[in-house]
C-alpha cells in the first residue's frame, strides 16, 4: 500500500522536503525516489514504512 510525502512525513516527524531528499539520496528502506525527466516521483511501502517506525512486520506480527 502506498503512503503519501505527507502522511509519512508526519508519521516519522520531519519535514516533507527532508524525507524527499532522503528518499533522493536512498537513506531511507521503506520507499524510493524516481527521477523522471526533471522531476522525482516517490514511493513510500506502507510495510515497510510500519516496521521502520517498530510497528508490525510483513506477517502482521508485532515487532515488540
Amino acid at each position: 500500500m502506498r503512503v503519501t510525502i505527507q502522511e509519512a512525513a508526519k508519521l516519522l516527524n520531519m519535514t516533507e522536503q527532508c524525507l524527499r531528499v532522503g528518499l533522493q539520496q536512498d537513506k531511507f528502506e521503506f520507499g524510493t525516489a524516481i527521477k523522471m525527466s526533471n522531476r522525482y516521483t516517490y514511493y513510500i511501502n506502507r510495510t515497510k514504512l510500519d516496521k521502520y517506525l517498530g510497528g508490525n512486520d510483513e506477517t502482521g506480527k508485532s515487532n515488540d
